[in-house]
């Protein structure tokens, strides 16, 4: 099942080329991605490429480069996640958040110390000292609607705004499967136990670079028991009285709608 409205559709993946390798280069179209957290602001039709600009692929016949700008404006950029932008601006922003983030992150070798260079072979950075190569990388994560007749198990974390609720996900740690995860995120963070366990679709997700794997899934025991550490707020809500909800964009909120049909 394809998401709606998400950045990575059949149709724009067909159009993408990742890579860091500056021997893809090719023609005088450069586009220019400035980032500033999750905001950023596109310029195409660049002539001129900077020193500190970053090539991460090709859209189209667009050469895609990305560079760091603190200063960027809020009233002169957009946030990613936003759903007044069009498909292919908030694709390509994504990624370019996320290979900013790797790029930051991998700046020396973590086994000799050396510098870390792009590899002119593939999308990954090399040791210039011991040759160790570093590939971009990617956090396993699930998401997962619940549903208990006509409520749906919702939750809101502490950093999130008053009245914006999501659905329970966490990260798949080491030795599990992702449906042994699905079933200990839900019980440590709400205290429930759920059954009907069924795959949905999965979303790459930017913040930094996450590929949630989403589920839905039924209640089946136990009591509500919020994990404070986690959340803020956990609780069963009527379809018909559901407080703010994700954006659009976002796998959660697809999760959520498609539970609503369900029901």
């Amino acid at each position: 099942m394809l998401l709606p409205n998400l950045p990575f559709s059949r149709e724009f993946i067909k159009h993408l080329h990742i890579t860091t390798v500056k021997s893809n280069i090719s023609g005088d179209n450069f586009t220019i991605i400035e980032l500033s957290g999750s905001r950023f602001k596109i310029h195409k039709d660049v002539k001129s490429i900077r020193e500190d600009a970053i090539f991460f692929g090709k859209y189209k016949n667009e050469n895609l480069f990305f560079i760091e700008n603190d200063s960027l404006f809020e009233e002169d950029s957009f946030n990613i996640i936003s759903e007044k932008i069009d498909e292919e601006s908030r694709g390509v922003a994504g990624i370019a958040r996320s290979f900013s983030i790797w790029h930051s992150e991998n700046i020396y070798c973590g086994k000799c110390g050396g510098s870390l260079l792009f590899s002119n072979k593939e999308t990954a950075k090399v040791c210039s000292k011991c040759s160790f190569t570093v590939y971009p990388r990617l956090n396993p994560a699930v998401i997962v609607g619940v549903k208990k007749g006509p409520e749906i198990l919702l939750t809101r974390k502490r950093e999130w705004q008053r009245n914006r609720y999501g659905v329970v996900a966490g990260f798949i740690e080491y030795g599990e499967s992702a449906e042994e995860a699905v079933n200990r995120e839900v019980f440590e963070e709400t205290g429930i136990e759920i059954n009907n366990l069924k795959y949905i679709t999965t979303q790459f997700w930017p913040f930094p670079y996450q590929i949630m794997i989403g589920f839905l899934a039924d209640y089946s025991a136990g009591e509500l028991k919020v994990d404070r550490c986690e959340l803020e707020e956990a609780g069963w809500f009527h379809k018909d009285h559901l407080p703010g909800l994700p954006p659009a964009t976002s796998i959660s909120r697809f999760l959520i709608d498609t539970l609503i049909d369900r029901l």
